[in-house]
């Protein structure tokens, strides 16, 4: 089946809401997303936002910001098919960030050929 990205749409959001709590723990605010707050974000959206379909299915998510990716998330089920992989041919990123503790996605990460660097900010 084919991979494909499509712009978020309002119809995507509860989606996409249910997805990313479902995998919050791998997020720097892993606060849970009521619907209001997701729906404001999706308001003041200012960057491209995509939903992942494989086929006629929703699958995941992804946005690209000033080429970065940001809030990957793939369905439990659909990973190790080599769909980020798929998806990076038709994104135009450098660089993304991750939780140091998110072990599977930095693997899946360096597999890509993503480098890991790291910033220390101390007051």
């Amino acid at each position: 089946m084919e991979v494909t990205l499509k712009k978020i749409t309002k119809e995507d959001l509860d989606f996409a809401r249910k997805l990313r709590n479902k995998n919050r723990k791998f997020f720097f605010d892993s606060g849970y997303v009521y619907k209001e707050r997701h729906l404001k974000w999706f308001r003041n959206l200012l960057y491209d936002f995509y939903i992942i379909w494989l086929g006629e299915e929703r699958i995941g998510t992804v946005g690209v910001k000033y080429y970065q990716l940001h809030n990957v998330i793939i369905d439990e089920k659909y990973r190790h098919r080599g769909i980020l992989k798929k998806l990076l041919k038709d994104l135009d990123v450098n660089s993304l960030e991750v939780l140091a503790t998110n072990t599977q996605a930095i693997r899946a990460y360096k597999k890509l050929g993503f480098k890991p660097t790291i910033l220390e900010m101390q007051k």
